[in-house]
């Protein structure tokens, strides 16, 4: 095997090479402390995204330097390629192979999270069902025609001055303002969107946009709608009714969940929460089954992970706030510690074998 990857890779002695692994740390560190520092004022979402999710990055928006996700690339590889080809394969040395390879589990692990691992939250209302998880921070337009979606674009693609046609009709959307964070503010009894400094937690806040509309007998002129707006705009043309809105990107799970009772739990004396835990029945196509998440007690199903992040008392029925995290690398931390360790082991057990008389 060795020898066919030394005729496959002819390059491979040099991905091997430890004086990459020299450069590759110091780079991390670099990255780390400047994306801390960055937390400070765009916030730990946008940071992670920014710095350690990313293949490439501007320091201070003027310093180009590799993204975490490009170290942790280089890193991996001169991880694998050492093992492979500068390894000493003996039964002298199979715990510490066994151990090195748990570390290059560890580091794909964390790879993966990087660039796959999704986060989302469920608000269900208690006594009813659901199984469309909403994204923390992607946004997107969304015009519907008769309650389907017709046309979706991201926000972040949105612009001052875009124009969309929408699709079998006259009409035309202009776009006047697009703001990340929007303050409301009512002027001579009319609404308006003013752009305002982005909240530093990302999922607070409010995008939003003013736009005109045109094409129409009736309904040509100005309209605004952003994130969670309770009535976005709606309109009636050629006998077909048109929704335009701002939303929340979601994900359809691929079971549904009920929550039979939420319970809250205070602090003598005071309205502040103790504990909170939501009483669920997961329904799939297999069968429905109970289970309780609790603010130390998530529940894993699938590949998704529940913990119990907020929830809302604000309506005659309380609903739950689950968080809802899909991380296809969640295994390889738990591999990799057992490899490590059975390497450890394996690696001390011949240690003192061949010591003994």
């Amino acid at each position: 095997m060795i020898p066919l990857l030394k005729k496959i890779v002819p390059f491979g002695f040099r991905l091997a090479r430890p004086n990459i692994l020299f450069w590759t740390l110091p780079a991390m560190m670099i990255l780390i402390l400047f994306g801390t520092i960055a937390q400070k004022t765009i916030g730990t979402f946008t940071a992670q995204q920014e710095y350690f999710s990313s293949f490439f990055v501007l320091i201070g928006g003027i310093l180009p330097f590799p993204g975490g996700a490009t170290l942790l690339t280089i890193f991996f590889v001169n991880l694998l390629a050492k093992f492979l080809l500068r390894s000493e394969w003996s039964w002298a040395k199979a715990g510490t192979n066994l151990s090195h390879f748990g570390v290059i589990l560890l580091v794909f692990g964390a790879l993966l999270t990087a660039l796959a691992s999704r986060e989302g939250y469920l608000l269900i209302p208690q006594g009813t069902s659901r199984n469309m998880v909403e994204d923390y921070h992607a946004k997107q337009m969304v015009i519907r025609k008769d309650g389907l979606p017709l046309l979706v674009v991201a926000t972040q693609d949105l612009a001052n001055g875009q124009k969309f046609n929408i699709q079998g009709t006259n009409l035309a959307l202009t776009i006047s303002t697009y703001c990340e964070n929007c303050d409301l503010v009512w002027t001579d009894g009319s609404a308006k969107l003013t752009a305002a400094e982005p909240n530093p937690q990302d999922e607070k806040n409010r995008t939003g946009i003013s736009f005109t509309l045109s094409g129409s007998a009736s309904h040509d002129g100005p309209y605004l709608t952003f994130d969670k707006a309770p009535q976005p705009p709606v309109f009636e043309e050629n006998g077909h009714s048109f929704q335009i809105a701002l939303e929340r990107e979601t994900q359809e799970l691929p079971f549904s969940i009920e929550l039979k009772k939420f319970e809250q739990k205070l602090h003598p004396g005071t309205d502040m929460a103790k504990s909170y835990s939501s009483d669920v029945i997961v329904h799939d196509a297999t069968g429905s089954w109970p289970a309780t998440i609790s603010m130390n007690q998530p529940l894993r199903y699938r590949g998704y992970t529940f913990y119990q992040s907020s929830f809302d008392l604000s309506d005659k029925t309380p609903a739950t706030v689950l968080a809802v995290v899909q991380n296809r690398g969640r295994i390889f931390p738990y591999l990799a510690s057992a490899l490590i360790a059975l390497g450890l082991l394996f690696h001390i057990s011949l240690r003192l074998k061949r010591s003994l008389p």
